[in-house]
């Protein structure tokens, strides 16, 4: 099966984490009492019109009472970016890292490991260790990958290998507000590293 790659007019668009969802967290933690600080990565499935419809609490550290909470505050947050599909709003799936500290000395950190890692026997120009990109992946409601996008307009080449490796691939479904499955578009992370013969391009 062919990646379905589109490099100059991006057609899927992931939802998106932004500074206002940071303060919406934020003023939710406050109001809350939690136990400062702790870190804990998090799945939402969100719905065209911003709304949190699913959360998954993953990895994090701190304060055990407050990660506990993590999800029941963060099916309370209204996105703005929500995913569209050629430029209408859809659902989506976000990863994102949900914090709490009293700004005091710095936050607490989390790193969130990469979807897929691919051995390339160069990397571009310029470019030392390894590559990251980011893809857009349109998920059937039946969990199929349909279609995958470079996220960004560089190192297109990389993103098509890549979506080579991920069409056809199931993952998790996103269930709409009555519980039917639906389509959605989520970010999907890629790191390219060195194979062990392999060579910077010149």
């Amino acid at each position: 099966m062919t990646a379905i790659l589109i490099p100059l007019a991006i057609a899927l668009t992931a939802s998106k984490a932004d500074v206002q969802i940071a303060e919406q967290f934020h003023e939710m933690v406050d109001a809350a009492g939690l136990k400062l600080p702790f870190v804990r990565a998090v799945t939402l499935d969100i719905s065209p019109d911003g709304q949190v419809l699913a959360c998954e609490a993953g990895d994090g550290q701190g304060a055990a009472s407050s990660m506990e909470q993590v999800c029941s505050l963060a099916l309370k947050l209204r996105f703005r970016n929500v995913a569209k599909i050629d430029g209408m709003p859809a659902f989506g799936r976000a990863e994102t890292v949900v914090m709490g500290y009293d700004g005091g000395g710095k936050p607490p950190q989390f790193v969130w490991p990469r979807d897929l890692v691919l051995s390339v026997n160069r990397l571009p120009k310029g470019v030392k260790g390894f590559l990251d990109i980011n893809l857009n992946l349109l998920v059937s409601a039946a969990g199929a990958v349909d279609r995958c996008e470079n996220a960004a307009d560089k190192y297109q080449a990389y993103a098509i290998q890549a979506c080579s490796q991920i069409i056809g691939q199931t993952t998790a479904i996103v269930k709409d507000c009555g519980g039917k499955a639906v389509s959605h578009v989520e970010l999907y992370s890629v790191r390219f590293i060195l194979g062990s013969d392999a060579k910077v391009a010149e």
